[in-house]
């Protein structure tokens, strides 16, 4: 689970740093490398839901 958080973090602070600021971009970014991620350590297809909220 510390990897798969690693991972978001590092999606999240790539779209930052590229001034991406549009949800619905962020989400579907974090959902491919995060299903990629989780694909190559377990060969299966989750489903991924990323909910994103604005504090």
């Amino acid at each position: 689970m510390d990897d798969v958080k690693s991972v978001v973090r590092h999606e999240i602070s790539k779209c930052e740093q590229r001034g991406i600021r549009d949800w619905a971009t962020i989400k579907s970014t974090v959902r491919e490398n995060l299903r990629d991620y989780i694909f190559m350590k377990t060969k299966r297809n989750p489903m991924i839901i990323p909910i994103i909220m604005e504090v």
